[in-house]
């Protein structure tokens, strides 16, 4: 059995899911640095390519929808999609406080969770 990688990013504003898939978390990865940084001039804060334009911050649907997209994947238990959800994140320089918040505030009535409000894995 082949094991795949998938990411859903949902648009902050639009609420509109692309999912991207790959054979490696690392390949995952650079898909997604790619959408983002097609999608989202903020993306070089996350440690995207550096852009020439001034930053624009992000309106407060986009942060809004960030954090709600990174609480519903904390709460899915979808380690990818919230990996996705918190490079966008940072890309819009929330604090760790407001990611963690939507984090805590994701899994607040489930179980174990797999991984931390970090994106780092808990198990083994």
């Amino acid at each position: 059995m082949t094991t795949r990688h998938v990411a859903d990013i949902t648009d902050p504003v639009t609420g509109e899911t692309t999912t991207l898939t790959a054979a490696t978390e690392r390949e995952l990865d650079q898909l997604v640095d790619e959408h983002l940084d097609q999608h989202y001039t903020n993306h070089e804060a996350a440690g995207g390519p550096q852009m020439d334009q001034q930053r624009t911050p992000p309106t407060l649907a986009e942060v809004l929808g960030t954090l709600n997209e990174l609480g519903a994947a904390a709460r899915a238990g979808e380690v990818d999609r919230y990996r996705a959800a918190l490079r966008l994140a940072k890309s819009q320089d929330l604090t760790e406080e407001q990611i963690s918040d939507a984090y805590r505030w994701g899994r607040r009535h489930e179980g174990a969770a797999a991984f931390d409000w970090e994106g780092n894995s808990l198990l083994g």
